[in-house]
Parts: structure tokens; C-alpha cells; sequence
């Protein structure tokens, strides 16, 4: 099983009775998918990207740990204001940044989470920035409006579709395309 994902496009055609003929087209993501991402015991952070799937699927998620493939399934935006001060930092159960496995998700609220930095120590690897929006092209919201623990730059320039960013009582500059 590859570590990265291998992307698989299938597509098949249908030919009905009445002559009338459908394309179908799927993408099959295949990769290594056994390490949890986020756990239930992390509640500041899983507490609002369940209830981002709940939002998105109409119910709870129904086991104790997301996988990456769980997370690369989120698109509704995810809103960790309710969290506040209570979020120290967005490191993953196994101790990567969590924007790495938000690929399709289309909003982050972090509004008043006022403990969050720009780096985390806790993160392994050469990338210690929790806030690295590389995988995140399809990322349309960013509010961090009073996160006074933010300084420096946020580059948004990977994410085409940016529509709103609100960075206010921070000192934050970001970059956007």
C-alpha cells in the first residue's frame, strides 16, 4: 500500500435501452491509511470538525479516530472559534499540522483562539509551521480575527479561490493570489 495517495480516475459508459448513453467518471484515492490523524481524546480539535461533518454528512462521526481519508473528505467549513482559548495549537495525533490533510476543506474559523502561535514545537519534521496552506488549494475562508498569539506572514497564495480572509486584532500579514 503506497504511503502517499495514488490517484486511480475511472470512468465507464452505460448504453440504456432506450439508446440513451451516460459517462460516469470516479477518482479512487488508494494509499496507507492506518494512522489516526485527529482522536476523539483531543476534543479541541475534534469537536469542531465533527460537527463540520455532521454539518456536511447529517450525522456525527461514528468512530474515535479520523483518518486521512476522513479529513480529505471534509469540505464544509470548519470553525474552531468555539474552542477559543482552549486550542493550543492544530498539531495532529501523530504529530503533523492538520491543514496538511484538509485538502478539500473550504473554510477554517479560528476567531478568538487566542493560544494559537504560528509554530509548534510538538510537530515532527522539517515543516514545524502549523499554518502551511499548501495542500489547501480549494480554500475559500480564513478568519483568525483576535488569535493575538499570531504574528508574521500567512501565505494564501496556493489557494486560488480565497473569497474572504479576516485577520483583525492580530499581526498578521497574509499573502493572498
Amino acid at each position: 500500500m503506497p504511503n502517499t495517495a495514488q490517484l486511480y480516475t475511472l470512468t465507464a459508459t452505460v448504453l440504456f435501452t432506450s439508446s440513451k448513453t451516460e459517462t460516469i467518471t470516479c477518482t479512487l484515492v488508494v494509499q496507507d491509511d492506518t494512522t489516526a490523524i485527529v482522536s476523539s481524546s483531543k476534543t479541541t480539535m475534534w469537536n469542531p470538525i465533527n460537527a463540520a461533518w455532521t454539518a456536511q454528512f447529517g450525522q456525527a462521526f461514528a468512530k474515535n479516530n479520523m483518518f486521512k481519508v476522513d479529513l480529505m473528505a471534509l469540505t464544509h467549513e470548519i470553525d474552531f472559534s468555539t474552542s477559543g482559548s482552549d486550542l493550543p495549537n492544530l498539531v495532529t495525533y501523530n504529530n503533523d499540522y492538520l491543514f496538511k490533510y484538509l485538502i478539500n476543506c473550504e473554510g477554517i474559523i479560528l476567531d478568538g483562539c487566542t493560544s494559537l502561535q504560528n509554530t509548534a514545537d510538538a510537530i515532527i519534521g522539517v515543516d514545524k509551521n502549523q499554518f502551511n496552506f499548501s495542500n489547501m488549494t480549494k480554500l475559500k475562508k480564513f478568519y483568525a480575527q483576535g488569535c493575538t498569539g499570531l504574528s508574521g506572514t500567512i501565505d494564501l497564495t496556493i489557494c486560488p479561490g480565497i473569497l474572504e480572509v479576516d485577520t483583525s486584532r492580530t499581526s498578521l500579514t497574509v499573502l493572498v493570489p
